[in-house]
């Protein structure tokens, strides 16, 4: 009961800021970006949000110890980059692209989840 009360809080508020989003911004969201963004999260969230969480815990310490290696290959030249920026924060590898930050930040909180 208080499961479901949750799961369809969450979805209003996220509804409701996707229509914030569309009301403030002077564009619509390009179709590439529902396609390969909103979507996915979505999917992400409702499979999630039937996981039970005590399942996951077997990844906390692979995804803290693959952040931590992530974070640190952005110093090894030829794979971190600055991509146009003064901050040497992507990791390049091959014609893809990303910040190894955004995984740490869920490294981190897995982490943490399993403590607290």
């Amino acid at each position: 009961m208080l499961r479901s009360k949750f799961v369809r809080t969450v979805a209003i508020l996220a509804g409701m800021a996707a229509i914030l989003y569309l009301l403030v911004s002077l564009f619509l969201p390009s179709p590439r970006q529902l396609i390969f963004g909103v979507l996915p999260g979505l999917l992400a969230f409702f499979i999630c949000s039937k996981l039970r969480y005590a399942y996951l815990e077997w990844l906390v310490w692979p995804a803290f110890i693959g952040s931590l290696i992530f974070l640190t290959l952005t110093y090894i030249p030829g794979i971190g980059s600055t991509l146009g920026t003064n901050a040497k924060s992507w990791l390049v590898l091959g014609s893809y692209s990303f910040q190894p930050a955004e995984f740490a930040k869920l490294g981190l909180t897995i982490y943490l989840a399993a403590w607290f």
